[in-house]
């Protein structure tokens, strides 16, 4: 295997163990991970189904909240392993990992936005 292989594959292993890892640490279960490369990705972790109570769409709720927070410390927890392997930030693999984060995060800020109205005011001229 060819160095820049082994890199890139090394980089993989480390990035899907800081996953599962943080996954791990967050209480949340996983079926498997695998640096086994298929269908544009080098590797994943597949997490189990989530919970039926995980409805962030229908209800916002401090359980929900927290859920949906340790799942984004998860995802993001991938990339940082790699960085620390690197020593640089990774420049490719995380996008989409980035991309469930944004969105899942957005939702969570707006649903406190309409339960908390009394907090933030909207402006008003």
């Amino acid at each position: 295997m060819r160095s820049r292989e082994l890199l890139r594959l090394n980089a993989t292993a480390y990035h899907e163990a800081g996953h599962a890892i943080a996954a791990w640490r967050n209480y949340l279960t996983f079926k498997y991970v695998t640096i086994k490369p298929e269908a544009g990705s080098l590797g994943h972790m597949l997490h189990n189904r989530l919970p039926k109570w995980f409805k962030p769409d229908i209800e916002s709720t401090d359980r929900q909240r927290l859920h949906g927070e340790r799942l984004i410390v998860t995802n993001f927890a991938g990339q940082i392993a790699e960085a620390k392997f690197r020593r640089k930030r990774p420049r490719y693999g995380m996008h989409g990992d980035n991309q469930s984060d944004v969105d899942m995060a957005f939702h969570f800020a707006t649903a406190l936005r309409r339960r908390s109205t009394h907090i933030w005011p909207t402006a008003s001229h």
